[in-house]
């Protein structure tokens, strides 16, 4: 009984761990988008005081193109695999010469 307690302790101060963990994570990246845009505006104001891009990034500075938060990754496809047909088992009612040729079934129905 004592190893299931220790199991169900490891289990919530991992998921504690975790959770304070995802929440540093997003208080960091909220930060980090929040800096991006003012780099952003401060790049955009030195553009405008006479500076070019290629200026500004031959001295060093990041091109904010690079820094733009990353779009979303586009949904996976969630379309199935298409499966070759079975060669080896006919399907139910079909006899097992239109599942290994079907073109001389089709041919025997023409002929009719």
């Amino acid at each position: 009984m004592s190893d299931n307690k220790e199991f169900i302790s490891a289990l919530f101060a991992t998921r504690k761990a975790q959770d304070s963990a995802a929440e540093k994570l997003g208080r960091t990246r909220s930060n980090l988008e929040t800096e991006i845009e003012k780099y952003l505006v401060t790049f955009d104001q030195a553009l405008k005081s006479g500076w070019t891009k290629t200026q500004l990034t031959e001295a060093g500075f990041y091109d904010p193109v690079r820094l733009s938060p990353p779009k979303r990754a586009p949904r996976a496809r969630t379309k199935p695999t298409p499966q070759p047909p079975l060669q080896d088992q006919p399907s139910e009612g079909v006899s097992s010469a239109a599942v290994h040729n079907p073109t001389d079934q089709q041919e025997s129905h023409h002929e009719s």
